[in-house]
């Protein structure tokens, strides 16, 4: 996930595949200093940039794979327990600037 022409290349793989239904995407890393990658600090390059360009790229074949079986298919995102060092004055803020729950239903 730390080179972008890499995820590029897999999800061109992907879209050669006859079906893709399901992707789960897992790859973070966690660093405690600061490193570059990719012009950007490499845990933003990874766990954001790199995530988002690769779901991006899957989404045409992801797309197509749910014509072909006439039920969409599914685009798993995991991520880690960091969340949980986030306060709930924290969470509640964000909540009211986004004006949305952050937990939603994107079906």
């Amino acid at each position: 996930m730390a080179s972008y022409s890499s995820i590029q290349q897999f999800a061109k793989r992907a879209e050669g595949l006859e079906r893709v239904d399901v992707a789960l995407l897992n790859a973070s890393i966690s660093k405690s200093t600061f490193e570059e990658l990719n012009g950007t600090e490499s845990s933003i390059a990874v766990n954001v940039y790199g995530t988002f360009l690769l779901v991006l790229n899957l989404l045409p074949a992801l797309r197509k794979s749910g014509k072909v079986i006439g039920q969409p298919s599914r685009l798993t995102i995991v991520t880690s327990d960091a969340h949980f060092f986030v306060s709930l004055i924290t969470y509640s803020l964000l909540k009211v600037a986004l004006g949305c729950s952050l937990l939603m239903n994107w079906s």
